[in-house]
């Protein structure tokens, strides 16, 4: 069962994080994005899989963690059409119908 976050843009979590006073500020079950200055941080289950910048850059990583759940969320940070996926046991990172061989501990850059 997919899990939807509060929000996967930075504008849209920056509304979050104001409109709550708890913090970090839970988006997700054991989901949460916290400020890192002026740039966004989603975390779950307190590690790092996600980092967001105002001008819609992003930083996204499975933070070593290759799990059904872990890919959910960081596939929701993705581009449309982009996605992590398991194949043969091994974290593939997929676009269109380019397919790549990653490492759960990858970290990808990308402008949304």
């Amino acid at each position: 069962m997919k899990a939807t976050l509060k929000g996967t843009d930075w504008k849209t979590l920056k509304g979050v994080l104001e409109s709550t006073r708890t913090r970090p500020a839970p988006i997700g079950n054991n989901t949460t994005a916290e400020w890192d200055y002026y740039n966004i941080v989603v975390r779950y289950h307190g590690n790092q899989i996600a980092k967001l910048t105002e001008t819609g850059e992003a930083t996204v990583t499975l933070a070593g963690w290759n799990t059904p759940t872990t890919r959910d969320r960081v596939n929701q940070f993705l581009p449309p059409g982009t996605q992590i996926r398991q194949i043969n046991f091994e974290a593939v990172l997929c676009s269109g119908q380019d397919k790549v061989v990653i490492s759960a501990d990858d970290s990808f850059n990308f402008q949304s």
